[in-house]
């Protein structure tokens, strides 16, 4: 049977119609492909696994690479915002878990994720402003006590729950790979070298970022983000300064008070042996007289 030519272009353009609308929302057609193995869940582009048992922040991070996954990173508010709404909504009790956020070998007060990247306090912003200044061996947990996903650290040996984080499952769509299915891949060791991105405006504007696509703009307000750390910095250092201070402080009016203390039970344990040298002296006068007399006898 031969098809008209009004047959034929109506059916092409059903066609072309049904792939717009495939490709303009994929994660429909991809729902076996993005789904997570058994044990984890998926929240944003990735699988997580939200472990309640406590253990401290060492053995949380092996825990994890065991299971071929680390420690998670929040690097976008994207990112930030599904966790914290899963995290509300399915674990309201737990308020601290830790995350791969540690403390910078080399810069004083800075924090970084376990793959290197510098921790961005717009993104992850902290419980409070003395947090990264802690001294000590420190390591950085997620605080979700007030319903709001706040970075903050404590004492390594701590023990509390953890979110393992494992890569994404499907890349977001680019181009002609949109349809192109693709299994779950377990985190790689950082020993793996990561891809290096050329620092080019095209380069960037189109690039398949982890959740959304930077512009120059973003390179414009680099250094006005670089300034406003700085800020934060010199804020921070001044206040944990002034904390040092107010410590010494009280520690120099604590002894000072000590001292005072000290002297008054001097005084007073110096009174008390000169009473007792008084009556040491009338006793033995006594018995000086009783001795006398019962010579007379």
């Amino acid at each position: 049977m031969k098809l008209s030519s009004r047959t034929i272009i109506l059916f092409e353009t059903l066609c072309l119609l049904g792939f717009i609308a495939a490709r303009a929302n994929p994660s429909e057609n991809n729902d076996e492909i993005r789904a997570c193995p058994d044990g984890l869940q998926r929240v944003h582009r990735g699988c997580y696994m939200f472990v309640e048992d406590e253990l401290n922040w060492q053995d949380a991070a092996n825990y994890c690479k065991e299971n071929n996954g680390e420690l998670s990173t929040i690097q976008s508010f994207n990112e930030k915002e599904e966790l914290q709404k899963y995290v509300n909504t399915n674990y309201p009790d737990t308020g601290k878990w830790w995350i791969g956020l540690t403390k910078n070998k080399t810069l004083q007060n800075e924090w970084t994720w376990l793959d290197g990247h510098p921790l961005d306090g717009n993104v992850l912003p902290w419980l409070n402003s003395l947090q990264k200044v802690k001294p000590g061996i420190v390591c950085g947990y997620a605080d979700s006590a007030s319903k709001r996903l706040l970075a903050a650290v404590v004492t390594c040996k701590t023990e509390q729950s953890f979110i393992c984080e494992y890569h994404s499952i499907t890349p977001r769509p680019i181009q002609d790979s949109a349809f192109e299915a693709t299994t779950f891949t377990p985190f790689v060791s950082e020993t793996t070298p990561r891809p290096t991105v050329q620092n080019t405006t095209k380069t960037i504007d189109n690039c398949p970022c982890r959740d959304s696509t930077f512009s120059s703009d973003s390179i414009s307000s680099h250094d006005e983000r670089l300034k406003r750390r700085n800020q934060e910095l010199t804020t921070d250092e001044e206040l944990y300064k002034k904390y040092l201070q107010s410590e010494i402080n009280a520690n120099n009016a604590k002894v000072v008070y000590y001292s005072q203390v000290a002297k008054l039970y001097q005084d007073a344990l110096l009174v008390q042996n000169q009473f007792y040298t008084k009556e040491q002296a009338k006793l033995d006068l006594e018995i000086t007289h009783l001795q006398q007399g019962s010579k007379c006898n």
